[in-house]
């Protein structure tokens, strides 16, 4: 199966203890086709007490990843994750989601419609014969680390040709 679109969505800790998340769309050859960032996250103890063992998943989901993904004016054929704590995140209920491992390894594909598995399966596979899995996640980290170290409350991406602005997302 050919793959029309991937999104490639991480979240990360940064070194001042706030979270951003960010989700890039690449067509087949990788090119961006969407981007968006989210504000810096900072949970207060509060928050992470009144969540206790649920914390990080719901910051992961809630309030990062489900944003995030909703964002995206044309929906993948896949949403491929590092982070286990985002294999909750969905749109729809026919959003596939693949978390890999390691460059080219996919540990398991989750949500989505279970008679596509194999199809979407095959198709990451296919783009990671062409092009390196892991690269754009790396696109990613450097994106967000440059934002976030130019101006930790930056609200906003700057804009760029194909690149879409960012989701403001709070702590609820």
């Amino acid at each position: 199966m050919a793959l029309s679109n991937l999104a490639f969505l991480d979240v990360f800790e940064l070194e001042d203890g706030r979270y951003r998340g960010a989700i890039l769309l690449t067509s087949p050859d990788a090119a961006p086709l969407e981007f968006y960032l989210s504000e810096p996250i900072r949970p207060t103890e509060e928050n992470k007490l009144y969540y206790g063992a649920v914390f990080e998943e719901h910051l992961h989901v809630s309030v990062l990843g489900n944003p995030l993904i909703n964002r995206i004016q044309k929906e993948p054929d896949v949403v491929l994750i590092r982070n286990p704590f985002l294999e909750k995140v969905s749109k729809s209920q026919t959003l596939a989601l693949a978390l890999v491992k390691e460059p080219d390894v996919i540990e398991k594909i989750v949500e989505g419609n279970k008679e596509r598995t194999a199809e979407i399966e095959e198709g990451i596979k296919k783009f990671a014969t062409e092009y390196e899995l892991f690269e754009p996640f790396e696109r990613i980290r450097k994106i967000v680390e440059r934002f976030h170290n130019e101006n930790p409350s930056i609200r906003r991406t700057r804009p760029a040709e194909k690149l879409s602005n960012a989701v403001e997302s709070e702590m609820q």
